[in-house]
């Protein structure tokens, strides 16, 4: 009914805006197994590894890299309300081996990947990609192909999508946190024709040069940066590196559609020593003069606060030699980022601050000294809890009940909070610092390892729900809490402590047979026409009976009885398969079904009178 409704809205409307229409998006993260075809790189903390020539999966390859930003790019579309489609959603198998009947389960054929976009029909097609030159190169470009030649005449609007994405995408080499070498100041968008020099036609009449574009939908294959260049290679081994290139390509698909731009910002930046220098280490040749040249502080913390100085999340930089930190989902404003890691001097206050914009992301690349590293002075430990529903959460000797309070546990030593549902409760959701922790809790118990930040933690208790069984026999309904159940067996839940109303409602010429609880007649404690269950602290079962009334005088003839009463329109006996159909003098249809062994009620909300059809035999109902 809700899509009807929407429908409705959409035809009534007298202009209807570009951005209102949904848009359905396929996304080819390029590659997909682990083979020697999917770019499988050498880096520092993942060497080739002998026998295979390749890393284990943790290591580069291509399939990787594309499958993060894939999954970001299409997350971001979804909760926009774009309709998003991937070409494969994993990686794999491991290990890989050539000529095995799994080997490409994931690495699909283009013309299978073709196939498949031409009958799914979307409104735009994005093949992502990293370019390769000889490895060790210090070449570090984007690159934009559509099918066709230069002048774009074979997929109209492709070209233009190219130009809209492309800001967004070269927004981190513009930064200066990615190496860029050309294409400064222009754009790097060709027709494949033209780009190989060479085009040839495939089964479908297609005439293009990448196999993967030769489909009539808009869009194009995308070339994020060069992995041959191995300071980048080494950058993407941090899944966060990639999800922000993917990040980029959604706002730029959000731009050309004209849908709402991201109104939260984003920090991506890199953590450098800085005097020590990359010489001497191997798969890591870069370009001097920029901040590739330094090495990177494996570990390093990250503390994010906002202007007013609160701690609003961290980040712990991996140890694979690319000193990446991210933090996502920001309010614009002013923020501040402290540093920590073992032999560092540690930074925190002012120094390092950041504005971060709606739609953007800002890309600081911090440097730390060598020195005594010390905790963050304005850690003291402060745990700030909020308890939603009924249940203690327990820190040290303090107890918390429902709605906030505060504890204190001791930085950089572990923390163990434990989660006591009261009778009827069970823990649902613990938030720590914003993210769902839930996961991390065995026992009722969350153990913090090492304190590093005061604590925000949110604790959610719910209700424990039983499951009622309630059986309605023919020849009525039973409303309960306000919902009609027909003849049929139901299953019904209940919180737990909360009330279970039940009210039988015979049809035309029935009455209430028994009303049962755990088969025990509570017939004799209906009071105004119901039953009520206090206080549920468990399942029940609840039988629901009715019988022919003693006298008839019902609209029809036996079997067949049509009724109003309270608001209800009943048919009974209908025979299985007769259209039953409720109509207002205007002519609207309020309800269409065909008949089954189920007696069926339809309520009504307005007077007036009402045409019921039975199969061939009709009904005129007046209410009042």
């Amino acid at each position: 009914m809700k899509n009807k409704l929407l429908l409705l809205v959409f035809v009534l409307c007298t202009a209807v805006s570009f951005a209102s229409v949904p848009k359905k998006i396929y996304i080819n993260p390029g590659h997909g197994s682990w083979g020697p075809n999917d770019r499988p790189c050498a880096t520092i903390p993942y060497p080739m590894l002998p026998g295979t020539g390749r890393p284990d999966t943790c290591g580069f390859y291509e399939s990787n890299t594309n499958l993060w930003k894939a999954l970001e790019l299409a997350r971001r579309l979804q909760a926009d309300g774009y309709t998003v489609r991937l070409s494969r959603y994993r990686n794999g198998p491991y290990p890989y081996v050539a000529g095995a009947q799994n080997a490409e389960d994931y690495n699909r054929p283009l013309s299978e990947i073709c196939e498949e976009v031409e009958s799914w029909g979307g409104d735009m097609f994005i093949s992502i990609h990293s370019n390769a030159a000889s490895d060790g190169a210090l070449v570090n470009y984007p690159l934009f192909l559509y099918r066709g030649p230069d002048s774009e005449n074979c997929v109209p609007g492709s070209k233009a999508m190219c130009q809209a994405v492309w800001p967004y995408l070269v927004e981190c080499m513009k930064s200066g946190l990615e190496f860029q070498n050309y294409y400064n100041n222009s754009t790097n968008i060709r027709g494949d024709w033209d780009f190989y020099h060479s085009h040839s036609v495939n089964s479908n009449g297609y005439d293009g040069y990448l196999g993967v574009l030769k489909h009539g939908t808009p869009g194009f294959l995308s070339e994020g940066y060069f992995h041959t260049y191995q300071p980048a290679r080494h950058r993407a081994l941090n899944p966060d590196y990639c999800y922000q290139e993917g990040l980029r390509y959604y706002r730029g698909i959000v731009s050309y559609f004209g849908t709402a731009a991201d109104a939260k910002g984003y920090i991506m930046g890199v953590v450098k020593d800085r005097s020590q220098t990359m010489d001497g280490y191997n798969y890591y040749n870069y370009k001097g003069g920029m901040h590739d040249a330094y090495l990177s502080v494996n570990g390093a913390t990250v503390r994010l606060r906002n202007a007013d100085g609160e701690f609003i999340g961290l980040y712990t930089v991996d140890k694979k030699y690319n000193g990446i930190y991210a933090f996502y989902d920001l309010l614009p404003g002013t923020y501040y980022l402290d540093l920590q890691a073992d032999g560092y001097t540690t930074q925190q206050g002012t120094t390092n601050k950041v504005i971060v914009k709606a739609n953007s992301t800002v890309y600081p690349v911090l440097y730390m000294t060598k020195g005594t590293s010390t905790p963050f002075e304005t850690v003291d430990g402060t745990v700030t809890v909020t308890v939603a529903g009924k249940g203690i959460v327990k820190i040290g000797d303090d107890e918390m009940h429902e709605g906030t309070g505060k504890s204190k546990v001791t930085p950089g030593e572990q923390a163990v909070f434990t989660f006591i549902p009261e009778e009827g409760s069970y823990l649902g959701k613990v938030v720590m610092d914003g993210v769902d922790v839930t996961k991390y809790v065995k026992s009722n118990t969350l153990t913090v390892e090492k304190v590093s930040s005061n604590i925000k933690l949110q604790v959610t208790f719910e209700k424990t729900m039983y499951t009622m069984t309630l059986t309605v026999g023919r020849g009525g309904c039973a409303v309960v809490q306000d919902t009609i159940l027909n003849m049929a067996l139901h299953k019904y839940p209940v919180a737990h402590g909360d009330d279970l109303l039940i009210k039988p409602r015979p049809f035309g010429g029935y009455d209430i047979k028994d009303l049962k609880i755990d088969k025990v007649s509570v017939l004799g404690d209906i009071r105004d026409s119901v039953y009520t269950l206090p206080d549920v602290t468990r399942t029940h079962r609840v039988d629901v009976t009715f019988q022919v009334a003693a006298e008839i005088n019902n609209v029809g003839t036996a079997p067949l009885r049509v009724l109003y009463e309270d608001g209800l329109i009943s048919v009974s006996g209908a025979k299985p398969g007769n259209m039953i159909s409720v109509t207002d003098m205007s002519g609207k249809v309020i309800f269409r079904s065909r008949a089954t062994d189920t007696d069926c009620a339809v309520r009504v909300s307005s007077t007036g009178v009402y045409i019921v059809r039975v199969g061939k035999m009709s009904f005129k109902l007046m209410v009042k």
